[in-house]
């Protein structure tokens, strides 16, 4: 019988092998299905733990039950870790990275996929040397590590060629695309090279790979057309010789960019399409994908009954189980839900995107923590100078602007000892600001605008400032300036004749409380003031401006403390200014980022909220800044 097994058994799992290699998973399953019902003792140790790591990845993927498989993978690692060194082993040390990696646990993912290094550069397998060194980088790149990512990537790409490994090389080149669009740089060429080069190999999963990563760096782009173009030359060979989750992916991705493009016919065709392969290949993640375009596209019908339905489906999905890649859908549906529902429903939902916020934050900071990032870039990584972007510098050639002045003395105090507001009014005169334009200045401004939070209205917050190409007050002199000043009050008076606040805290520094916002975001209120200003000098060659849209202002602000708020404002148009003379940054705090208000260092707070997602930003017009890694990294080092 032990004869039998080993002649007839053993190459059913080489099959198996080579099935999971091109990613068609259920093939590998239905190749593993003899030996459920076969005695495995009769096997030889090495591959019964071949067929455990196996069994124990398939488990994982399809039946979505990761203890079970996490269990199986260790004891498949136990069996041919007493055999002899194998290809098979560095394997199965890579399949237990993706599955730690699945769980968010990335310290337990990078020591197997350093394990998996250590012996293909024991065993010379160039190959799955070049793969380790890849599968590294991406979990570096889960962790939002991308500086640490892009240098693994990249030289997971030269090892590759090397090795003439054109799989491994194509996977780390799409990784790469990720990475350096998240870091800024040029990441279109290299997606366009990366698909040309994978028509060149025999597997249809990397030919798709490369065709989804282009789709998706056209769509970066706003080329729609072009990412449309990427997906159809795959799709037909997708339907003929693809596994149904690359089927699947492939219409979800067309249904999304339909859905963007307007042609909500196709959109409904093929987010249909995907939902029936994808419920079939029992993939959750790409199913979750899937559902949050069915949500968009009854959004953009206005279907709420089925959009609220299609975001609690994705919860359903959902098994609670920690997992980056299923989390940021499961916190978009909740964030959705909460602005579809009211009351305590809408509390519920609010809670529960907080909750899987703060858990998910606090499981990337604890891989940041726990990986051994100076190993790593002893063993992987040359020593490589961090670049700095060029700074613009803060213009200060108008002088110093009280209300930075103001935020600042605020954060050198202690938040309990911070005097009264009408302390802070008798002390010296009115910090050097004109009065000219007759609006509120420094020290009333703050004082309205304590008051107004007080109430915990529904506000709006504006803080901008006209850029001149000759400065009215230094080139045109005092008469020019204060003229201009009395103008552009009046002219925001007109402009905003519903505001509580209309306020000018240093000179042609605006702030703007509305009650609520008329018209369609920053946007709006960026291209009305540009049109207003321009109107009332021909001198105002561009707009700086940062709002501060809440959408349940009460529980952030019914407080009387300023300092948070004051943080944003300086950092908001610090950033407007950082992006150009004509631009404008939104932040949208979400209720669950309230305790910034008590912080000590309210400037991390707010960074940390903004890395946390629960501060949204956006910029525009055409800002190249859009991930909140670039957020982060531009408030630290500008």
């Amino acid at each position: 019988m032990g004869a039998w097994a080993e002649k007839d058994l053993s190459p059913l799992i080489s099959q198996a092998e080579a099935a999971i290699t091109k990613a068609d998973y259920q093939s590998a399953a239905d190749l593993l299905s003899p030996l459920k019902d076969a005695d495995l003792t009769q096997l030889s140790p090495f591959d019964q733990g071949r067929y455990l790591c196996l069994q124990g990845e398939l488990v994982s993927r399809l039946d979505r039950q990761f203890d079970k498989g996490m269990a199986l993978l260790h004891q498949g690692v136990g069996l041919l870790e007493k055999s002899a060194a194998s290809p098979q082993l560095v394997d199965c040390y890579l399949t237990l990275d993706a599955a730690n990696s699945d769980l968010d646990r990335w310290h337990a993912a990078l020591d197997a996929s350093g394990r998996a290094l250590t012996l293909a550069i024991e065993l010379q397998d160039s190959t799955r040397q070049a793969k380790a060194t890849a599968v590294r980088g991406d979990s570096f790149k889960y962790l939002g590590l991308y500086s640490d990512a892009e240098a693994l990537l990249e030289k997971a790409i030269g090892m590759a060629q090397e090795a003439n490994a054109l799989s491994v090389e194509l996977s780390a080149r799409s990784d790469l695309v990720i990475v350096r669009r998240e870091l800024g740089k040029d990441y279109l060429n290299l997606a366009l090279s990366n698909n040309e080069l994978a028509k060149s190999s025999p597997f249809v999963a990397d030919r798709a790979k490369a065709a989804f990563t282009l789709a998706y760096a056209e769509f970066g782009t706003q080329n729609y057309a072009g990412a449309l173009n990427a997906l159809l030359m795959v799709y037909d060979e997708l339907e003929q010789k693809g596994t149904l989750a690359w089927q699947g992916t492939a219409a979800s991705n067309l249904a999304e960019i339909y859905l963007v493009m307007g042609d909500t016919t196709k959109a409904a065709f093929y987010v249909d399409a995907a939902l029936a392969k994808l419920a079939d290949a029992k993939l959750i993640r790409h199913r979750m994908a899937a559902l949050t375009v069915a949500a968009n596209l009854a959004a953009k019908l206005d279907d709420k009954a089925t959009q609220k339905r299609q975001l609690q489906a994705i919860l359903a999905l959902w098994d609670g189980s920690p997992s980056t890649k299923q989390d940021k859908f499961v916190a978009d549906a909740y964030l959705a839900l909460a602005g579809l529902s009211q009351g305590a429903e809408a509390q519920q939902y609010w809670q529960a995107y907080g909750q899987l916020m703060a858990e998910r934050y606090q499981r990337s900071q604890q891989g940041k923590q726990e990986s051994d990032r100076k190993l790593a870039r002893r063993e992987l990584v040359k020593a490589q100078p961090q670049s700095q972007p060029e700074s613009r510098g803060w213009p200060w050639y108008w002088g110093l602007v009280p209300l930075l002045g103001f935020a600042a003395w605020l954060l050198r105090r202690n938040p309990q000892r911070l005097p009264s507001l009408p302390q802070l009014v008798e002390k010296g005169p009115d910090f050097g600001l004109r009065q000219h334009s007759g609006l509120p200045h420094a020290h009333l401004a703050m004082h309205q605008m304590s008051t107004l939070l007080g109430q915990g209205l529904r506000c709006q917050v504006l803080y901008f400032r006209p850029v001149f190409a000759s400065h009215p007050f230094y080139q045109g002199g005092y008469r020019n300036g204060s003229t201009l000043q009395q103008r552009l009050g009046q002219a925001l008076h007109q402009l905003f004749p519903q505001a509580r606040l209309i306020a000018e805290p240093d000179a042609f520094h605006y702030l703007v409380v509305l009650p609520t916002l008329p018209g369609g975001g920053s946007e709006y209120s960026f291209g009305a003031l540009r049109d207003t200003l321009t109107q009332c000098s021909p001198d105002i060659s561009g707009l700086q401006l940062t709002q501060l849209a809440f959408p349940c202002f009460p529980q952030i602000s019914r407080v009387t403390e300023l300092q948070p708020l004051c943080e944003m404002l300086l950092l908001g148009l610090q950033w407007a200014q950082h992006l150009g003379e004509t631009a404008w940054v939104e932040f949208k705090p979400l209720p669950v980022a309230a305790h910034v208000v008590g912080a000590d260092n309210v400037r991390q707070a707010v960074l940390d909220e903004i890395q946390r997602g629960y501060i949204k930003v956006n910029a525009g017009p055409d800002s190249p800044l859009t991930a909140t890694a670039d957020w982060a990294y531009l408030a630290q080092n500008l």
